[in-house]
């Protein structure tokens, strides 16, 4: 795992389908786990993110089958070009394991923040704001480890969407303080899997990024990044189960 700062610009990515390439998972480090007991999946993501001497997120709120980080400093600011570019680059991994009995169909991520765009007159578009988060998946299915493509997280300034943004921003058609972001991604993994879903690895790559000019100031930051596994009702895999092998012993007469 790494946390890094970088400065330079950004890109703007589209979603993908997802579909299978065979790989080996990422090396891990020292690992933290959230879990409840009415939960079906833990998560672990490296022990760097919440400890000292420099947290990346400040806070940790374990809920049923989620996870929910308070990012502690993710910010980048530009004031009348000063820096011109400001940009922040942050990657990690998390990693969502199924508990024993339990399969992984889906996972959702969700992250929130705001943004400045203010003119004292004379700003262009080229005072701007950005965001990007691109997520590369790991599937582990019957203990084999498959990697999944890139995933580009959408973008809305509404928290119900629609999430059809590349999240940039600029102070000609966003002029305004306090204003809300929101990204979203949906990873049907087991659509792509030949069996259950033990577990799912997610290297992120997020990025911050705020560009000035004279008499304006460009502001954006994350505040919230949350994970949710969609885990089905034993029940539910139970009856799957029991149609699988009715179908078969019906083939074979």
């Amino acid at each position: 795992m790494r946390i890094e700062a970088s400065r330079g610009p950004l890109w703007v990515g589209v979603i993908v389908c997802l579909s299978f390439i065979g790989s080996a998972a990422p090396a891990r480090g020292d690992v933290v786990s959230y879990t409840t007991a009415a939960s079906a999946v833990v998560f672990n993501f490296d022990d760097d993110l919440v400890e000292s001497p420099s947290p990346w997120f400040g806070t940790q709120i374990a809920s049923d089958n989620g996870l929910t980080l308070i990012p502690y400093d993710f910010r980048a600011s530009s004031l009348g070009g000063s820096p011109l570019i400001d940009a922040l680059d942050g990657t990690f991994v998390v990693t969502i394991s199924a508990k024993p009995g339990q399969s992984i169909h889906s996972v959702i991520i969700s992250e929130k923040g705001d943004f400045d765009l203010f003119s004292a007159g004379g700003g262009t578009a080229m005072t701007q704001v950005d965001v990007k988060a691109v997520f590369d998946p790991y599937v582990k299915v019957n203990g084999s480890w498959l990697t999944l493509p890139s995933v580009h997280m959408a973008f809305s300034q509404n928290s119900g969407g629609p999430f059809n943004q590349n999240g940039n921003y600029n102070v000609v058609a966003n002029p305004g303080t306090g204003q809300d972001w929101y990204g979203r991604v949906f990873l049907n993994v087991a659509a792509a899997a030949s069996g259950p879903v033990e577990q799912v690895m997610l290297v992120l790559d997020n990025k911050l990024l705020a560009i000035s000019e004279a008499s304006t100031y460009a502001f954006i930051a994350k505040k919230r990044l949350e994970f949710e596994a969609v885990v089905p009702e034993p029940s539910g895999l139970a009856l799957l189960a029991a149609g699988a092998f009715a179908w078969l012993a019906w083939r074979r007469k």
